[in-house]
């Protein structure tokens, strides 16, 4: 945001500019003219864009005339926040003609949120603003890099500088070479910040040749320098393995021909015993930087477990250049324990027991006993914390177990172990704690000293990152201490032989061990067939205890191979073919089908006669918890028998699981179909019969008839007749009847006739529709209805009258009534009456037909009028719930359920189409703020007068005790600015008493609770933001009454009379909340227009005073750069336009202005 000394010193036009904000940025009209040297200009437009970007390029289009008789030429200007950033020539234009000229500016970070831009040709300008979007942006330069050579061993430093020329944020700065990342380091910095980083790093035979070093920022630059590694004065030749794939050869040009080429042209690569041994035929090598290298691809390399390389000779044939290098990748980790959620696991192989078929135990370790317990007969697990409690990090030693017997066993389960932990090198042990930091040393590699030292936190329970991972991972020996929980544990290489676990293959896609898979945590698998190897990792593996699944790849026991990639090292995987199944189990396999079979049967023909089973819905659930049911005790049954072992592998969502579900699915139909068959034999002889429900209308043809109405259903004949009735009144009927075909009719009986409908056939058992039957009335049917909301009306009283008789019927749910038209009348009169409706009446000429009419009622008046108060003040904006508490009035407003409304700005509702009756009426405070008021509910009668309901709430928040004491303090450290002995301090009283009473409104926020009603921030983070404005504006006052020029006026003045002048304005809390509800950037735009009034006030001040500091000064400080987009930032700018007006309602106390017009010497 702009500061308004910004404004302060421009020349000041007389014409004023009128800023009109296009669509696509701003337009300005030609108010403003200038006189160039060859003729007059005047600014026609300007289109800008509203909103930029930091490091956006913008273009400013400017449409400038020459309003003056002749041919001219001018220069257009483009000033950025008070700076010139471009110009364009006009060229020469012709008298009333126009021009258009681009201006172009890179948005700089350090603009203010909103900027101000200014074109002007001449002495005829044209002012705008744009806002700024900032995202943090780092760039990074060197700016001390290492030397242009180094010899392999050396450590090179770099030092490099980075950046933000944006807003504030967070990056990651990293330097990597050829072999990948080194190190990445975590950076905050603020909008315009720089900061140096200094990496290092010890060069190895991996680096010879040009290494590249590259300094980058995420999401950013980068810049590199290149580095020449050659070998020392005694080394002729290195081999190294440089990528998982590769291996390069090094020669120093004293070890190579006259022409380049090398003896024999050929290198071989071996293993000591020589287990393995590769050779390459090489022409010559390709000279670079005064070394010979050649790449070479590993054979065999790749996968889970690399082929090892440990002490691995590379020698070029026929010559004295050889190479010890260990060469192989950490990922062979012995098979050892692990960590994982707490808990301590170890391979029962390791701490020597021979009983496992107990199931709790201890484990005697160092001496101490310790409960352990076998997850599986290969697995004890330990409590993590309870194992680091008795067991001292340098004791590694597992004695053995106590069980029943006597300890058994001596093996060491606990050593510090390197491995490779999902693409990590780490340093494995017990005691190392999740989360927490440790350092860690490399001390040597080898027989090389090598003190390699870093800050590391643990990434999981038992593993902290390895330092210096790249030379560790090709050693045999490692050196390690980690801080002083392990001190020096010699490590060894990890190039140990891969730990092997049994299983047997369960089908083409599982296996099952013989130990628990889950707390190892497998991260991948590598399979190998015949046809070749395959990798799987994440969700094409399937875990569960003992078992694992794949997908995509078919299993094969014999010749198959399969290495899995955990969080003990990599294990391979013995697998043995399905043992075949025996008689036995085949016959009880299958006589638990035949149980099965036999259990759904008998379920079936039960289910098929139990009486309470009505439709097809509770059949078929029935039917499916029975079958259900007896699935999934044949499933358990098959696991027990698995123990014998079936000759093929039953799987319960496979192609048997599915036989075997259809097999008792047949069953249970079965037996319900006997069922059925012996229910129907029943039913003849009456003792018991199938049921269902159907249901039956009862119309006229078109409405139902809602008089009592009798329907009989007849099946049979003479002796073996069956007839049923029921009534009903509702005009329709479900009714449960035997399976059978029925004949249905109704009868009507009214004061004059009966009527019968005709008889329709209708089978109980096969269709589903409605049974219809319709009566052929001419009667007289009458709908009331309401004029306004049409909807029926129920309830309602209706008065049949003819040849001096009358009837009266109330209307049903359907709001309609049916006469019998009365004998011999030609006119019938109808007279409708409601408590709630103005009483209708109509005559109508009755025809031989009958007669269809609806009559609609007029409510009766009645008006609502709710007042909302929140502590005795009206309060408009306020939700209201009106809910009607007569039965008659919640059977007409059924289905609209409550009535929701708003009270307008005065806190009045007024609803006059409300029928009269009772009411509840309540207050409903914005729900997100609900919990800040205490509301009560009140009752209404709607009647003419009108019935007024004034609702009351109470605000029930109040300022923490927090809160209070912080007031305190900014009254404390306003004392502390005005509290100054030597000095005047009438005019610093005066700015203070702007804080004071912004402190004071904040004291009365509790009783103000109307105007948090109307916002949806919280009371306290208006609060919290209205203080931190208030300290913010102490500090301003602070720093500008204490500046030397206005200490020199306030010293000079300090003979004149004391004066209490104080700051007369308010704190406006309407106008605050006004600001809240509106765009954040309206506020800002308000502070804006306020700088520049205060900016122009001060200068027309100038010339009748001797000193304008006091304004000047603390208009430079006004500054809301710093504030928010959200309510907290609303606030600040509140507070901060209170402080323009005081500055400028300084000049109108005639005490203050004497004391401006006092002059300093």
């Amino acid at each position: 945001m702009t500061r308004p000394t910004d404004h302060l010193g421009y020349a000041r036009t007389a014409v004023a500019a009128l800023a009109v904000l296009a669509a696509v940025g701003f337009l300005f009209a030609p108010v403003a003219v200038a006189q160039t040297d060859t003729g007059t200009f005047g600014i026609d437009s300007v289109d800008a864009p509203g909103e930029a970007s930091v490091g956006q390029e913008i273009t400013v289009e400017a449409t400038v005339e020459n309003t003056g008789g002749s041919a001219a030429n001018g220069t257009v200007r483009l000033d950025i926040n008070g700076s010139e950033v471009d110009t364009a020539e006009t060229g020469a234009v012709d008298p009333n003609e126009t021009t258009t000229v681009d201006l172009t500016y890179t948005v700089d970070g350090h603009l203010p949120d909103e900027a101000d831009f200014t074109v002007s040709i001449g002495d005829a300008e044209q002012t705008g603003t744009f806002t700024v979007n900032r995202e943090s942006q780092f760039d990074i330069s060197i700016t001390d890099g290492p030397p242009d050579s180094v010899s392999a061993g050396e450590t090179v430093e770099l030092t490099a500088e980075i950046e933000n020329t944006g807003g504030s944020g967070e990056t990651t700065v990293s330097i990597e070479n050829d072999q990948g990342t080194i190190e990445s380091r975590s950076i905050e910095l603020g909008s315009g910040e720089a900061t140096e980083e200094t990496f290092s790093y010890s060069t190895t035979d991996r680096d010879l040749g040009m290494m590249d070093l590259v300094v980058s920022v995420a999401d950013g630059s980068d810049e590199n320098r290149s580095v020449l590694v050659g070998f020392s004065d005694e080394e002729q030749f290195a081999a190294a393995r440089t990528s998982r794939d590769h291996i390069t050869v090094t020669l120093a040009e004293s070890a190579v021909g006259p022409n380049g080429s090398v003896p024999n042209g050929e290198i071989t690569l071996g293993t000591d015993p020589g287990t393995v041994q590769w050779t390459w035929n090489i022409s010559a090598f390709t000279p670079e930087n005064g070394l010979y290298q050649h790449r070479l691809s590993v054979p065999g390399s790749g996968g889970i477990d690399d082929t090892s390389l440990v002490g691995t000779t590379v020698e070029v044939s026929d010559t004295e250049l050889s190479d010890e290098a260990d060469l192989h990748t950490v990922e062979s980790a012995s098979f050892g324990g692990w960590t994982e959620d707490g808990t301590l696991y170890l391979p029962v192989e390791t701490v020597g027991v021979t009983n496992t078929s107990v199931t709790d135990v201890s484990l005697v370790l160092a001496g101490e006993t310790v409960d352990a317990s076998l997850t599986d007969p290969r697995t004890v697990e330990i409590d993590l914390g309870t194992f680091r409690e008795e067991v001292a990090p340098d004791e590694t030693t597992a004695d053995g177990f106590e069980t029943d017997g006597a300890p058994v066993g001596s093996a060491s389960g606990t050593s510090p172990e390197i491995r490779y932990l999902h693409g990590e090198i780490v340093l494995w042990h017990p005691h190392i704690e999740d989360g927490v930091e440790h350092t860690v040393t490399v001390h040597s590699i080898d027989d090389a000293e090598n003190e390699t030292s870093t800050d590391a936190t643990a990434v999981r329970d038992g593993a902290i990152p390895v330092p210096n991972d790249g030379e560790a991972a090709g050693a045999n020996m490692v050196t390690v201490s980690v801080g002083d929980l392990l001190g020096e544990q010699k490590v060894e290489g990890p190039g140990a032989e891969t730990a092997s676990i049994n299983a047997t293959l369960v089908d083409g896609t599982t296996i099952e061990t013989d130990r628990s898979l889950e707390a190892l945590s497998v991260s991948s698998v590598l399979i190998g067939t015949e046809s070749g190897s395959t990798y799987l990792s994440g969700e094409d593996l399937s875990i569960d205890g003992e078992r694992l699944q794949v997908s995509g790849v078919t299993l094969e026991a014999n010749g198959g191979m399969v290495e899995l990639a955990t969080d003990a090292g990599i294990v391979a995987v013995q697998l043995s073919p399905p043992e075949g199944g025996s008689i036995v189990t085949t016959v009880l396999f299958a006589l638990a089908m035949l149980v099965g079979a036999i259990v759904t049967t008998v379920g079936g023909f039960l289910a098929g006669q139990w009486k309470g089973i009505h439709d097809k819905v509770e059949h078929t659930i029935l039917a499916a918890v029975i079958i259900f049911s007896v699935v999934i005790l044949a499933i358990e049954l098959v696991d027990a028998l698995g123990v014998l072992s079936l000759p093929v592998p039953f799987d319960p969502w496979g192609p048997i699981g599915a036989a075997v579900v259809a097999l008792f699915a047949i069953g249970y139909a079965g037996g319900d179909k006997r069922a059925g068959s012996e229910s129907d034999e029943m039913g003849q002889t009456g003792t018991r019969q199938k049921t269902t429900t159907r249901h039956i209308d009862i119309t006229d043809g078109t409405d139902r008839i809602n008089d009592e109405v009798e329907i009989e259903a007849v099946r049979g004949s003479g002796a073996n007749t069956d007839r049923r009735t029921t009534v009903t009144r509702d005009g329709w009927k479900k009714w449960e009847l035997p399976k059978r075909k029925w004949r249905f009719s109704a009868t009507l009986e009214t004061e004059n006739r009966t009527y019968t409908s005709d008889p329709i056939e209708a089978d109980f058992g096969r269709a589903s529709e409605p049974i219809k039957l319709e009566f052929d009335l001419p009667d007289i049917s009458v709908t009331v209805q309401d004029e306004v909301r049409d909807i029926r009306i129920p309830d309602a009283s209706v008065r049949l009258e003819a040849n001096e008789t009358t009837e009266t019927k109330q209307t049903g749910d359907g709001g309609q009534v049916r006469f019998d038209p009365p004998p011999e009348a030609e006119t019938v009169a109808l007279v409708v009456d409601h408590e709630k409706y103005q009483e209708a009446t109509v005559e109508r000429e009755l025809p031989k037909d009958g007669l269809n009419e609806t009559i609609e009622l007029s409510q009766r008046p009645g008006q609502l009028r709710v007042q909302s108060r929140i502590d005795g003040v009206a309060t408009g904006g306020m939700n209201i719930k009106i809910v009607p508490e007569e039965p008659a009035l919640e059977r007409l407003y059924s289905g609209e359920g409550t009535k929701e409304a708003t009270t307008d700005e005065s806190g009045e509702y007024v609803d006059d189409r409300l029928l009269v009756g009772r009411y509840r009426v309540s207050l409903a405070p914005p729900k997100q703020l609900e919990h800040l008021f205490e509301t009560r509910d009140d009752r209404a009668v709607v009647d003419q007068p009108a019935e007024t309901v004034t609702l009351e709430a109470s605000f029930t928040w109040s300022l923490s005790a927090p809160q209070r004491d912080r007031i305190d303090r900014i009254r404390t450290e306003l004392r502390d600015v005005t509290a100054k002995s030597g000095v005047d301090v009438a005019i610093p009283q005066y700015y203070a008493s702007v804080v004071e009473t912004v402190l004071d409104a904040v004291e009365s926020f509790p009783e103000r609770g109307h105007y948090f009603a109307e916002i949806d921030a919280d009371p306290d983070t208006v609060a919290d933001a209205t203080l931190d404005a208030a300290a913010e504006a102490t500090e301003t006052i602070s720093e500008a009454m204490s500046t030397k020029r206005n200490l020199d006026l306030f010293t000079a003045c300090s003979d004149m009379s004391a004066a209490n002048v104080r700051w007369t304005g308010d704190f406006h809390m309407k106008t605050l909340i006004e600001r809240l509800n509106e765009d954040p950037m309206a506020a800002r735009r308000a502070f804006a227009a306020r700088a520049d009034e205060v900016a122009d006030r001060i200068d027309a001040e100038r010339g009748s005073l001797s000193e304008i500091a006091p304004a000047r000064e603390m208009l430079e400080r006004v500054d809301i750069d710093g504030s928010g987009r959200g309510a907290d930032g609303i606030v600040s700018v509140h507070v901060a336009i209170l402080l323009l007006d005081a500055i400028e309602e300084l000049f109108e106390h005639r005490e203050l202005t004497e004391r401006l017009s006092r002059t300093v010497f």
